[in-house]
């Protein structure tokens, strides 16, 4: 079955060397893709919120595809209202805000053929304008939107790979066979130390207490850890390796950004509860 052979090429990827040159190309390719992601976000909140759009086009639009709903119908609503959702959000127009989020919702539903896409097209609404959305809040914040945007990013990716290395090395008991065999409980612990180290240097680097820092990079790096499963999840239903072909070595966008998905979501909840008026510091400053 389609389920089995994917299986045994996680399998068969999970039995390759720690270093070859699959790995080279996911390193070059995350290199690449983490520099222009730190300057555009460096750079200027506008710079920042302009990536942010092509991403979420670019995650409308493989999450269409992924989920069997590739129509342009579909993907321009989903753009379109998402779209609206953070023009509401960053004008600050609560009453818009609810209105175009249950109007988009409306609209992914009707825009569907079939009833059980319909949920896949509501899911997608919420998976791709959430996390852009807590992106954007966290930049928002002038004097720590960088340091807290960038926080996540480093807690993100410094969790995959510790969590690739810890796995390949250790091996042992699997995380999660059924939805992706080639993740292993070693991996998914090796992940979360990593996320506690960097949150506390991280604190460290900014000259605040690395405690509750530490803390929340535990629990970003376990909440990303489970985005990656989620997006697994999604994949193996449909049958499909990666949602895309647009990065070498690592598929698509959504295959890229799936623990950034959750994590960033966490993280713009977390601030918010600490400091909503100031996201970057609710984040970091303890």
């Amino acid at each position: 079955s389609g389920t089995q052979s994917e299986e045994e090429k996680e399998n068969k990827r999970s039995e390759h060397p720690i270093f070859n040159r699959e790995l080279l190309v996911r390193s070059i390719s995350a290199f690449i893709l983490a520099i222009l992601v730190i300057v555009l976000a460096e750079h200027s909140f506008a710079t920042f919120l302009g990536l942010s759009l092509v991403i979420m086009l670019l995650m409308c639009w493989e999450w269409a595809r992924l989920t069997n709903n590739d129509t342009i119908l579909q993907i321009s609503i989903q753009v379109i209202s998402i779209a609206i959702i953070i023009f509401a959000f960053l004008t600050h127009e609560w009453p818009l805000l609810i209105v175009s989020m249950i109007a988009g919702s409306l609209m992914a539903l009707w825009s569907t053929h079939y009833w059980w896409r319909s949920k896949w097209a509501l899911m997608g609404l919420f998976y791709v304008s959430l996390p852009i959305i807590s992106l954007i809040y966290l930049r928002s914040d002038e004097a720590y939107g960088f340091y807290a945007v960038l926080f996540v990013f480093l807690i993100v990716w410094s969790t995959d790979t510790a969590a690739y290395f810890t796995g390949r090395h250790f091996g042992g008991k699997k995380l999660a066979p059924s939805i992706s065999p080639g993740k292993t409980w070693s991996g998914f612990t090796g992940g979360l130390f990593a996320g506690l180290i960097v949150g506390a240097l991280y604190a460290f680097s900014l000259d605040k207490s690395p405690i509750l820092p530490a803390l929340i990079g535990l629990i970003l790096s376990a909440i990303a850890q489970a985005g990656d499963l989620a997006e697994s999840a999604v994949k193996r239903h449909f049958g499909v390796k990666d949602s895309g072909h647009i990065i070498p070595g690592h598929g698509g966008i959504l295959d890229r950004f799936d623990g950034v998905i959750f994590a960033a979501t966490a993280a713009a909840f977390i601030a918010a509860l600490h400091n909503a008026k100031l996201p970057g510091q609710g984040l970091l400053v303890w």
